[in-house]
């Protein structure tokens, strides 16, 4: 568990506590793994259904936590994954080489388990809690209403406090998931925000704990000028393209463009920490990107502990809008009749007939994956009556047929 308290900046306030250090090591094998067999590299977004869970004790705790205040934590930290928040002008020149999009995005579920449907945010009431001991009360509540956490990132706001909670993905259990966040660190609007934490990048960091990031300075309070260690990607957060920070545990100022750490070596060197990056201990205002290493290792949470939760099947089972299919062409009734396609599933090559159905002008032929994403294209002037999915890997595809600018989609499958 992550527990973050951006209180004070003059004591620690993320303390990691990890109850399964052997599922960590097996993680930091498995991302070794992963990126040796180049599969971080993959660009295809990744959606993350998401559920908020809103405790209150009465009608102002309520009131404080709206659909608008929600949508707009959730627009921020899409934008902030995505790499297209507004002050990704702020990172400095040095590690703009290593800043990254995390091709990733979460999104409200519009479905339960018992398939009804909602809007992706659930209200419950508890009178009596107790803000001021929530690592006690909170597990019980956690446990009566979670979603199933294979299927939804399970997000619970707590009302008055500035602090949350995450689980890694190693440590995860099917009542132990997901996160908390204190109402005052919630959202970017609201009177009851913290004024250092009202940018919504807690919500964000606790994103990266629970896609298996850990904080850049951790474990490293021990290698005081060691600057050798520098972009050692075996050991602290694992991530080479992170540099080794031992500010955890001191008083860190409140500036954007802090972090040197001086090696104490006679020639004077110094160290640049990212102190822009977030998943370091900054005002929300100073955090500005996630790096390549870190992509990487969400990138391999997602392919290996979490692959359900953004699974094609899971994403129709929650709802989930696939934003970047939006853009797909809208079906004419009337053509998908007079089209087949065969066989379906297929090996590799695919028919068409036309039943009462000429090409007089043009036509083509256009595969999206199951993210929408264009693969391949084939375009001609006469009916074209067979192409190969070829090189494509097994798994679903849309293919989408224009003839005289009507068009209709299907489905097919590649074995």
């Amino acid at each position: 568990m992550i527990l973050c308290n951006y209180k004070s900046y003059s004591q620690n306030y993320c303390l990691t506590q990890d109850i399964n250090l052997a599922g960590e090591h097996a993680f930091n094998k498995y991302v070794n793994r992963f990126k040796a067999k180049g599969k971080h590299l993959n660009t295809d977004l990744k959606i993350i259904p998401i559920v908020i869970h809103v405790i209150y004790r009465n009608r102002a705790d309520r009131a404080q936590i709206t659909l608008a205040r929600i949508q707009g934590q959730i627009d921020t930290t899409n934008k902030q994954l995505r790499r297209l928040n507004a002050n990704a002008k702020d990172t400095r020149p040095m590690f703009v080489p290593v800043a990254a999009d995390c091709n990733m995005q979460v999104a409200l579920a519009t479905r339960k388990p018992d398939r009804s449907r909602f809007n992706g945010i659930i209200y419950h009431r508890y009178p009596d809690f107790d803000v001021n001991n929530v690592i006690t009360e909170l597990p019980s509540i956690q446990a009566a209403t979670i979603l199933d956490p294979r299927r939804y990132l399970n997000v619970w706001v707590i009302p008055d406090i500035a602090h949350g909670a995450a689980i890694f993905p190693w440590d995860r259990t099917a009542t132990r998931d997901g996160f908390f966040i204190g109402a005052a660190i919630f959202g970017t609007t609201g009177s009851n925000l913290e004024p250092l934490q009202n940018g919504g990048a807690t919500f964000t960091h606790e994103v990266g704990h629970y896609l298996g990031l850990l904080h850049t300075t951790d474990g490293s309070s021990g290698y005081i000028y060691r600057c050798d260690l520098a972009h050692d990607g075996s050991m602290f957060d694992f991530c080479a393209d992170t540099p080794l920070d031992w500010t955890f545990g001191s008083n860190i100022p409140e500036i954007c463009n802090d972090g040197i750490q001086d090696c104490n070596e006679p020639d004077g060197r110094m160290l640049i920490a990212q102190t822009e990056n977030y998943m370091f201990y900054n005002p929300d205002k100073c955090l500005n990107m996630f790096s390549k290493d870190q992509r990487a290792r969400t990138r391999a949470c997602l392919h290996g502990l979490r692959s359900k939760l953004v699974s094609f099947s899971n994403l129709v089972f929650t709802g989930v809008k696939r934003v970047d299919c939006k853009d797909l062409p809208k079906d004419k009734p009337a053509l998908k009749k007079k089209i087949i396609i065969f066989p379906n599933p297929t090996n590799g090559i695919v028919h068409i007939l036309y039943q009462d159905l000429a090409v007089k002008k043009d036509m083509s032929i256009v595969v999206y994956n199951q993210m929408g994403q264009k693969l391949r294209e084939v375009a001609s002037r006469t009916a074209i009556k067979e192409f190969s999915l070829g090189s494509l890997s097994k798994g679903m595809y849309y293919i989408t047929i224009t003839i005289d600018n009507a068009t209709i989609t299907k489905n097919i499958i590649k074995l």
